[in-house]
């Protein structure tokens, strides 16, 4: 029997817990829907906020509510894969530690249903999940709720793939606890590399790929891009997450994807204002140009020589640690070749070396030859156990060195440093400083450094290791785009790499920095370095001919948006709350102007004169515009309108000054 409606908004949702059967909860749900619209079009009832503002929340004893950004990856993956058919699969990129778990195993527990409430409620009143978006949790939250009365005879199967054993049980273990064992039984888990195997592809439906970058030109992402094709031929759908995307033209992530990413509105401004990543420090080193003696005055060298190499790097990271114990754990991810060298060179750093003492531990595959020489070397006690990776998950003082193993999936929020060798692959780059990301309470850990060293600035080949120079070099450059292509877990014996900056790894058109350390904020913000010691921004307010002519006018548009998006971060969600999601055309305008609320129409916040965005800009730069919209006094010249009343402000304004200069 269908449900009535009229009491208070969470009562009457809970009632859908009540129904046992799958038909009669499907008869209720486009009347509660209507219901719902009838709560947002009266702007004064007593319901109204509820509804604007409604929780995602999910099955465990905490009941976890999903975050905002988190809802709209969900709802990116309903609007441009699930309910179009256009595109069949897509991927949703956000920093470590921005909640792709949680998101992953929401969308695997709205696929237990097939998604058939959002599908129901599209056939019924097309295109309202698109015009009125506060729909989209709450049938978010309904979904959850029917998939518990889906029979496991019913499902339309569902798989979540990983990469990493590791990373699957974890995920396993989120899945139980957010969702319920009930749920969580009705999802499947597996390696993308056992889905290589027919058999396990059989019905399947829905495909849910964590870290879905991984293993470019490689065998597993053959597995996986034929697998995705596999799928959506079958009239199903793929959703790929990953902190790494490589989005290169001729590169099979792009093809496999189609190029569809589901979240690109929110940006790492956003995940660091809501305490979602830590705001970690960055620092590169160069060794072309080094001072060994680490003066500031000392003779600058070309490190070339292998034991030069090792020598610098091993010696700053024994100066950058505490004088006298470890204040945390770190991580190196090193190539395998310098390893045992390093290890060794940081264990033979003077007295300064007792804090490593029991703690430096050397994380590899039992084969791996590195690990059998460091095995050989300093003693089977230099291996790492699971109890040491336990151990720096929890925060305890263990200093961890690694090829590659640990650089996805790690969960370790009181990790306070990361060193990475040169190499030129951005997504071990992002995935290394993605460690640190995970958010933490600045008073016990307040400060958290990666440190990444470069062969050069200008991408310098590096060629050292064993044997004759260029006796063991690979067959071809390494790509940029590749997972590693330094780190073999066998490697030859020599070390053949040029270097990525951290500019070219997150894609910022900035010039690098150098010996000298910035916040992530203004990194990715390309905020000026002012170091003496920094390569630092031409900074002019006349360009002569030919320089205009050099200039990407496209490039400054899209630098222009970005900086737009990364300021409507900051101030969006606090206006709208602000003007309580009502149009303010009657206060601005006058009697021409509306005070429609959200449900009836879009609503967006503007800039007022004299404060319009593009005069923020010119007066005060990319940095000030940023900084303008942090402070609270200038709130009040941002507003809420509809689209038609922004329209007739600015028409209204043309006229003005039209006027004036007649």
């Amino acid at each position: 029997m269908a449900l009535q409606f009229g009491s208070r908004y969470r009562d009457e949702f809970n009632k859908f817990s009540s129904l046992t059967s799958k038909d009669d909860f499907e008869a209720s749900v486009v009347d509660f829907i209507q219901f719902t619209q009838g709560i947002i079009q009266d702007k004064h009832h007593s319901m109204r906020d509820e509804v604007i503002n409604w929780k995602v929340q999910l099955f465990n004893e905490e009941r976890h509510m999903l975050y905002p950004h988190q809802v709209k990856a969900i709802e990116g993956c309903l609007q441009q894969v699930v309910l179009t058919d256009s595109t069949k699969s897509g991927y949703c990129f956000m920093p470590t530690s921005a909640g792709k778990g949680h998101i992953l195993i929401t969308l695997a527990g709205l696929s237990i249903g097939d998604f058939r409430l959002f599908k129901n409620i599209e056939d019924s009143m097309p295109g309202i999940l698109k015009e009125q978006p506060y729909l989209v949790p709450i049938v978010i939250s309904l979904s959850l709720l029917y998939a518990k009365l889906v029979i496991k005879a019913d499902i339309k199967r569902t798989q979540i793939l990983v990469h990493d054993v590791e990373i699957l049980k974890q995920l396993q273990g989120d899945a139980n606890s957010l969702l319920g064992l009930e749920l969580a039984n009705k999802i499947q888990f597996h390696s993308v590399q056992a889905l290589g195997n027919e058999t396990r592809r059989e019905n399947l439906k829905y495909v849910i790929i964590d870290e879905c970058h991984w293993g470019n030109a490689t065998q597993q992402e053959t597995i996986q891009s034929d697998l995705v094709n596999h799928v959506k031929e079958r009239g199903g759908n793929a959703f790929g997450f990953t902190a790494s995307p490589y989005e290169h033209p001729d590169g099979k992530f792009q093809k496999t994807w189609s190029k569809n990413k589901i979240n690109s509105e929110f940006d790492f401004n956003y995940y660091l204002d809501h305490n979602i990543v830590y705001p970690v420090t960055l620092r590169e080193v160069n060794l072309q140009n080094a001072r060994p003696d680490f003066a500031d005055s000392g003779e600058e060298l070309d490190l070339t020589e292998k034991s030069q190499v090792i020598e610098f790097m091993a010696n700053h990271i024994m100066t950058v640690l505490p004088e006298n114990e470890l204040d945390g754990p770190g991580i190196c991810y090193f190539n395998p070749v310098i390893i045992p060298d390093m290890v060794e060179q940081m264990l033979s750093y003077g007295p300064k070396s007792k804090i490593l003492k029991g703690r430096i531990k050397v994380l590899a595959s039992e084969s791996a030859e590195f690990a059998e020489k460091c095995r050989a070397r300093f003693g089977s006690e230099i291996i790492a156990t699971d109890k040491d990776i336990a151990a720096l998950k929890k925060g305890e003082k263990i200093f961890l060195i690694s090829a590659l193993k640990l650089i996805v999936g790690l969960n370790a929020p009181h990790l306070r440093y990361v060193f990475i060798s040169p190499t030129n692959s951005k997504i071990k780059i992002m995935q290394a400083i993605g460690r640190l990301m995970r958010p933490v309470d600045t008073n016990k850990v307040p400060k958290k450094l990666a440190t990444l060293f470069l062969t050069s600035l200008t991408g310098k080949k590096l060629d050292i290791g064993e044997g004759a120079p260029g006796s063991d070099k690979p067959e071809r450059e390494p790509s940029p785009i590749e997972v590693d292509p330094d780190a073999d877990e066998s490697p030859k014996t020599r070390y053949t790499t040029s270097s990525m900056t951290l500019s070219e790894a997150y894609d910022l058109p900035h010039k690098v920095f150098h010996k000298s350390e910035v916040g992530f904020r203004d990194f990715i913000n390309e905020r000026l370095i002012t170091n003496p010691n920094a390569v630092d921004f031409v900074n002019t307010h006349h360009i002569n001919k030919d320089a205009l002519d050099q200039m990407d006018v496209l490039k400054e548009l899209k630098d222009l948006n970005r900086l737009r998006a990364q300021c409507r971060t900051q101030y969006n969600e606090y206006i709208l709350k602000r003007d309580k999601y009502i149009c303010q055309g009657k206060n601005v305008i006058g009697e021409a102007g509306c005070d429609r609320a959200y449900g009836e129409v879009n609503l967006e916040v503007h800039h007022m004169p004299p404060w319009e965005f593009k005069n923020i800009v010119r007066q005060f730069g990319k940095e000030g515009a940023l900084e303008w919209h942090r402070k609270s006094e200038n709130m009040k010249y941002l507003v809420t309108l509809c689209v038609d009343c922004h329209d007739l402000f600015h028409t209204n304004e043309d006229k003005k000054r039209k006027k004036e200069r007649a």
